[in-house]
């Protein structure tokens, strides 16, 4: 056929490792926003929210720049 057994296994655990992942990050969100909500007063709660979102951009934007550079310095470390 057009994909060899082992390369099919490849393809099959791949999307179910993403699917996994995108599941499990989905479910951060509303348990990450509930933790800051218990934790903080009214007054802050938008700075609060201004610097998490300020964070996370921030974090993606490294996670990008690393896996870019890891993945010119080598592609097996990835």
């Amino acid at each position: 056929g057009v994909f060899g057994s082992h390369q099919l296994w490849q393809i099959i655990g791949f999307c179910v490792a993403y699917a996994i992942f995108t599941i499990v990050w989905g479910l951060q969100f509303p348990v990450m926003d509930t933790l800051i909500m218990d934790a903080i007063t009214e007054d802050v709660e938008h700075y609060i929210y201004k610097i998490s979102y300020w964070m996370t951009n921030l974090s993606v934007a490294i996670g990008a720049l690393l896996g870019g550079l890891m993945y010119g310095y080598s592609m097996l470390l990835l």
